[in-house]
């Protein structure tokens, strides 16, 4: 079986992951998202597609792991899937990097950032700030090259019983409904 670093380098012709979205509580289960390098290009081979696909499965598998698991995957596997001058944006604010991490992080010019919820409560400069990476962020949803994970859909009108039964610390990220406004077939 190809490691995690294996898949993703396969994925991404060599290149790593210009970003990944680490939004693990204490080691608590990985809910983020990752991107590659190469953009929107279009494979045009179904066996490519396949291939594709194939690796996509063994990377969600692998690095994304189930919710109600501990994170498989450790920091020197992210920092080795990273690209020259990737970025890590990681919600866990008990992370420690020992120094050959840092070393490796420096290496690659990657960058480590933290990302801070509650950012919406200090100045309107800092919200400018956090509003740009935010449209950034769905610009990328929007294009396909972020992939949110939805670890289950549930229909607007259930939403407050399910709520109910919602565990507070779960470690399955963040809560988003989408409400289809009749447009779609």
């Amino acid at each position: 079986m190809e490691s995690t670093v294996d898949c993703v380098m396969q994925e991404t012709g060599g290149l790593g992951l210009d970003l990944i979205l680490d939004f693990r509580d204490n080691d608590q289960g990985f809910g983020g998202t990752v991107g590659d390098g190469k953009g929107d290009k279009a494979e045009t081979d179904p066996q490519d597609d396949r291939k594709h696909l194939d690796h996509r499965e063994k990377i969600e598998e692998e690095v994304v792991g189930r919710m109600d698991t501990p994170c498989p995957v450790k920091k020197s596997v992210i920092i080795r899937c990273l690209a020259v001058h990737g970025r890590w944006i990681t919600s866990n604010t008990h992370l420690q990097l020992h120094p050959h991490e840092s070393l490796q992080l420096a290496m690659r010019s990657a960058s480590l950032c933290f990302l801070f919820e509650q950012t919406w409560l200090l100045s309107p400069k800092q919200q400018g700030k956090y509003l740009h990476i935010l449209e950034d962020l769905m610009q990328g949803l929007k294009k396909k090259v972020l992939k949110p994970l939805v670890a289950k859909r549930i229909k607007l009108e259930e939403v407050r019983s399910a709520l109910k039964h919602l565990r507070v610390s779960s470690g399955g990220g963040k809560i988003a409904v989408l409400v289809n406004n009749g447009d779609e077939a």
